[in-house]
Parts: structure tokens; sequence; C-alpha cells
């Protein structure tokens, strides 16, 4: 938890630094991971030490991969910017960054995998007594059941509140890797 609060903390000084904007997923050849560097300064914090996972950001093969953007709606896209945080509907409810393995991807729950496949999603990592450590958009840190991201409430859209199958089969995948 304590990894993902110091992330969040170089999220909020990366957004100030850019009009109340997140990074990307990537622009150019930097990953979100590396774009945050200047604001950590140290790639220890980028692995969880109870995450098994030893895979690396494709950028950087220093920086380790245990956390991840939420991508549910495209709003960390690659190549560009982020989203404005002003966009964002309930900032306290809604996922910024998860726990991860098994990949180098930068970004979860993309917008573009498909419902019933748990290939892609069975990569989230709730390995601390069956939960996962979530940071939020306004920067707090909470660990919960991958099913609680997804009903009652979708904490995964950042405009709409609605429960979603699409994350509610998704975080079912997740979380029966780790009952």
């Amino acid at each position: 938890m304590s990894n993902m609060k110091q992330i969040g903390l170089a999220f909020q000084q990366y957004s100030q630094d850019y009009d109340e904007t997140f990074s990307g997923r990537d622009e150019g050849n930097a990953s979100f991971r590396l774009m945050l560097m200047p604001y950590i300064k140290s790639v220890q914090i980028w692995k969880c030490p109870s995450n098994p996972s030893t895979n690396k950001d494709w950028c950087d093969n220093t920086i380790s991969t245990n956390y991840i953007l939420n991508n549910a709606n495209n709003q960390f896209p690659g190549g560009g910017p982020g989203c404005a945080i002003a966009s964002i509907n309930a900032p306290a409810n809604k996922l910024l960054l998860v726990e991860f393995r098994n990949d180098s991807w930068s970004d979860f729950a993309s917008n573009w995998w498909p419902n019933a496949n748990c290939d892609a999603w069975n990569n989230g990592w709730a390995g601390h007594t069956s939960l996962w450590n979530n940071l939020f958009v306004d920067g707090h840190v909470k660990a919960q059941k991958p099913s609680n991201s997804a009903a009652p409430f979708n904490q995964w859209a950042y405009n709409n509140d609605n429960v979603d199958n699409f994350f509610v089969n998704g975080m079912n995948c997740v979380q029966k890797n780790f009952q």
C-alpha cells in the first residue's frame, strides 16, 4: 500500500505540472512508469514485495510491472496524454492503478478485452489474502476484493457508475485465482 501511495503522489505532482492531466499509458518511447520517475526517483517503488512476478516494463528493464493503469474506457491512450482530472466523475471512487502480474503491459481492463476470456484478466493480482491494493484517482489507496471494484459500484469506468458485466466477469476471473 505504501508503494501505491508514493506512486499516487507522483501522479498528482505530474498532473500539477501538466495542467491537471495525467500521463498517457505511453508517450513516444516512455511508459507512464518512466514518465513518473522524476517524481519518484527509485525503481524499487514499482515492485510489490509480496508479488512474485519478475516482469519488467517494456521500455526500461529496471522497472517492475506490479502496478498497472486502469484503462477501462481508453482513458489512458497510447501516444498522448491521459485524461484530465476534472473530467472524472467521483475521483474518490474511481481506480487509477491496480496490482498486476505476468506481463509487461502498462494498462489493465482495456475496452478491447473480450468479456468471457479470462486469459488477460488472470494477470490481475490479489495476493494479499485474496485482496488487491488499489490506487484511486484522488490519491488514496484501499485494499479490497477484486469483485468489489465492479459491484455494487463500477470503479472502473470514469464516467459511468453503473454495474457492467464486462467488469464483473473480469473481476470474478481475478478473484477466483486467489480464493
